[in-house]
């Protein structure tokens, strides 16, 4: 399933969006429409624009409330921590997520938890290894 993306962000054209949509930045860096297609993945769980940028998950009113800023909002939340919501008012500008927790599936949980066991083993084992040459430098004195 794919989708359409068209709406206005602060900065120039083909700027890449790290900022957020205050008066001020608004002021300083101006504003641009703009409007991109994207895909919408694992029956609708990831939306991606294939861009490496915009990558994300729809995230419904009521699915963050008490973990993240505007977690009564629909709208799309990217990985980066940042959520867009249609905007009845212009007042109503969001800012970045202070509060942002990625989600991880068990099968990332997984892999790190293996990776750090393996770098933990690897210490041990190099430390036993310098142990045991140590000692036997010190035996030969």
């Amino acid at each position: 399933m794919t989708f359409r993306y068209s709406g206005t962000a602060v900065g120039p054209k083909n700027d890449v969006v790290l900022r957020g949509c205050s008066e001020e930045e608004q002021r300083i860096y101006g504003s641009r429409k703009g409007a991109f297609d994207g895909t919408i993945l694992d029956g609708g769980r990831r939306i991606t624009a294939g861009d490496g940028v915009h990558e994300g998950r729809w995230e419904p009113a009521g699915s963050k409330l008490g973990k993240q800023k505007y977690g009564d909002v629909d709208g799309i939340r990217w990985d980066d921590g940042n959520k867009w919501v249609r905007l009845d008012n212009p007042q109503d500008v969001l800012s970045f997520p202070n509060t942002y927790e990625p989600e991880t599936s068990l099968v990332d949980a997984g892999i790190k938890w293996i990776f750090c066991a393996y770098v933990a083993f690897s210490l041990l084992a190099g430390a036993k290894e310098f142990s045991k040459r140590f000692q036997k430098w010190s035996d030969s004195k």
